[in-house]
């Protein structure tokens, strides 16, 4: 059976709870008050794990705002390339769709990477790794913008309206685990 949108979030919420660093790609945490609330790379790892079990897309990352830059936090199925060019960070520059989404608070969904004008930055760094279309959306912590989600797509292929839906509320569960990672810290 096809899960609904409400499936997959409570199963992110669950998949969240209990990481540890010996467990963040296990399938299913049962969750345990007692253990320490992992750091955010590995509740960024675990988020990232689900997602890319549900084949929603062909590389992924989680970047969080360090003052005017955007660090990597986690990735998955990424090319050396694109860790290289973003291993330094990649600046808050409106003219980088991942920036925007975060300066904006904004998702910005890029169908035809090609064809983008616009944003030329994320153009550039995804068409050399053959991608077609890609997806920022902000993750929100404790009332302000944490960091974002990448997805990129290796053919053109826009994200239909269930999948927004689904990764909204996904990325709105992350911000909670987060912010709930910063009390316990």
């Amino acid at each position: 059976r096809q899960l609904s949108v409400a499936d997959l979030v409570q199963l992110h919420f669950v998949a969240l709870q209990g990481v540890t660093a010996e467990t963040p790609d296990a399938a299913f945490v049962v969750d345990d008050k007692d253990l320490p609330f992992p750091d955010s790379t590995l509740v960024a790892a675990r988020f990232l794990a689900v997602l890319d079990a549900n084949g929603y897309a062909d590389a992924m990352a989680l970047f969080e705002v360090a003052g005017d830059r955007m660090v990597l936090v986690a990735e998955r199925n990424n090319t050396e390339g694109w860790r290289a060019s973003v291993a330094g960070g990649v600046p808050l520059r409106p003219t980088d769709a991942a920036a925007y989404s975060v300066l904006t608070g904004d998702v910005v969904a890029v169908s035809d990477i090609a064809a983008a004008t616009h944003f030329s930055p994320t153009a550039e760094r995804l068409a050399a790794d053959g991608y077609g279309s890609c997806l920022f959306m902000p993750v929100l912590s404790q009332g302000r913008v944490w960091g974002h989600l990448g997805l990129a797509r290796r053919n053109r292929q826009p994200f239909d309206a269930g999948s927004m839906v689904y990764l909204r509320a996904a990325c709105a569960v992350l911000g909670l685990a987060l912010t709930a990672g910063q009390g316990q810290g």
